[in-house]
């Protein structure tokens, strides 16, 4: 048997019992991959989640999609004869475009680099909630089955939104254009300062980002001083990239711009790692990359005999050190590391037979 049979045993296994969570599904349209092919089969549609269970379990999708869009033909092959109804706000976070020294040119994920994507998500979920007012029941938060997470907004609001509301709203995620003289006006009384803690928007973001670097007394209060208005507003502008950078969320546009997106199903297994698209709250992200992971793994079950094909000795596998870690070893480990080894490159399976 070779490593791809034996993984569209473990997929199969897995959608017998498990199923994608995927709202509206008679509105969506589905894609997949399979492990014959790597090509993209579109357009596909089913009336409900059982319908879709039964062929996840006749096919075995190496990976399963659904679009953000809600459509009223979602099988027409013709994306224009589809009739666009509306579409869900999705973001993308991936730890390998992250702009941090842990990420820079990763090769395989490490805990250290997906910590770095937990903390760029918090942001956006604090921004999505605080600043815009969102119902937290409306934003649900994924692992994305291998480098980072999706955040998907579901409400009628946003579903109207069409590309430009989309734009302007991602220059405010990413802190575009941003303009400190906005945030300290002078009056009456002395200069009011819109950097605080108790205010929405950017003015709380500004002050979190500011407040650890400038030792103000009463940078929390409404007015300040012109001594410490000339302190914080000189700090501003000599640190505004650095500023800027703090306050941006590194998502990827292009996902939240496009109202036809395929994004990938919650709840399916990711083709690449074996690992589990799961649902997440704010809770689980507290916790930690580690814990994420843990609770992603669907195959607890089975034993691999691998052959490593790089030296593993400096990384830690899913959060699990390996017997042997230098290159041509031969280890045996749990199916869920072993599926994710050679899915990556980083080991060879040997049939045990």
């Amino acid at each position: 048997m070779n490593f791809q049979e034996l993984q569209k045993i473990y997929f199969k296994h897995y959608y017998k019992k498990n199923v994608p969570e995927i709202s509206r599904i008679e509105q969506r349209e589905i894609a997949i991959t399979t492990f014959e092919a790597e090509s993209i089969i579109r357009h596909l549609s089913f009336n409900s989640i059982n319908t879709l269970q039964k062929f996840t379990v006749s096919k075995v999708p190496k990976h399963i999609y659904h679009s953000a869009a809600y459509y009223k033909y979602p099988d027409n092959p013709d994306m224009e004869s589809k009739v666009w109804l509306g579409a869900d706000l999705v973001f993308d976070i991936d730890a390998d475009h992250l702009e941090t020294e842990v990420c820079r040119d990763v090769k395989v994920m490490t805990l250290e680099c997906l910590e770095e994507a937990v903390k760029e998500t918090k942001k956006l979920i604090d921004i999505l909630i605080n600043d815009l007012g969102l119902n937290d029941k409306d934003v649900k938060i994924y692992f994305s089955g291998h480098r980072g997470f999706h955040v998907h907004v579901e409400n009628d609001i946003v579903r109207e939104l069409n590309q430009d509301e989309r734009r302007e709203l991602i220059d405010y995620i990413l802190a575009r254009n941003l303009n400190p003289e906005r945030y300290v006006r002078r009056s009456i009384k002395g200069y009011v300062v819109l950097i605080r803690s108790d205010l929405q928007g950017l003015g709380r973001r500004l002050f979190s980002a500011t407040s650890r670097f400038v030792d103000i007394k009463y940078l929390d209060s409404k007015y300040l001083k012109y001594r410490d208005v000339k302190k914080l507003s000189k700090f501003i502008s000599d640190n505004i990239n650095m500023i800027e950078k703090m306050l941006r969320v590194q998502i990827d546009e292009i996902v939240t711009m496009d109202t036809k997106r395929l994004i990938r199903a919650p709840n399916s297994l990711h083709g690449k790692t074996g690992l589990r698209v799961t649902r997440l709250d704010v809770k689980d992200l507290d916790k930690g990359s580690e814990y994420i992971i843990d609770k992603a793994i669907a195959f607890r079950k089975g034993m691999l005999r691998v052959r490593l094909l790089r030296d593993l000795s400096k990384i830690r596998v899913m959060g699990e050190n390996l017997d042997s870690t230098s290159k041509d070893s031969i280890v045996k480990v749990p199916a869920y590391i072993g599926i994710y080894l050679v899915n990556t490159g980083l080991g060879e399976f040997i049939d045990e037979k």
